[in-house]
């Protein structure tokens, strides 16, 4: 018998803390157990694609889920709404995810200081992952 649950693929900075501690947080392996979790950094030909469809992976995760592309905040958007963690901080962004006049000022705020973190730790952003300073 088949799973009836759509496929879902996450992709992420996995040299980001903040990236990978939220696809950790989401519990996305309790609630679907074929998730697949994919480090952007290890896919260069799959990102520049991406990028070639206007899905910049250091504006925004990624998340395949059935044959539907989510990007941003409407990536988690979409995993705030598939995942049904109690804890509060959960909560706090299903609320704000729920709703486009917020979800994407929220995101911005988020990425910003996802950059900061990545410019403090020394760590470089994924770019057009491919050879240095292409885009």
């Amino acid at each position: 018998m088949s799973d009836p649950k759509p496929r879902l693929e996450v992709i992420y900075d996995g040299e980001c803390p903040f990236c990978a501690s939220y696809v950790e947080y989401c519990r996305l392996k309790e609630a679907f157990p074929g998730v697949v979790l994919t480090n952007a950094r290890e896919i260069p030909d799959r990102i520049k694609a991406f990028r070639a469809d206007g899905m910049d992976i250091d504006e925004g995760m990624i998340v395949i889920y059935g044959d539907a592309l989510y990007h941003g905040d409407k990536a988690m958007g979409l995993l705030s709404r598939i995942t049904r963690s109690e804890a509060f901080l959960q909560g706090i962004l299903r609320f704000l995810f729920r709703r486009p006049a917020l979800s994407a000022p929220v995101y911005a705020i988020l990425r910003t200081g996802r950059n900061l973190t990545l410019a403090l730790l020394g760590r470089k952003k994924i770019g057009g992952a491919g050879t240095p300073g292409e885009q």
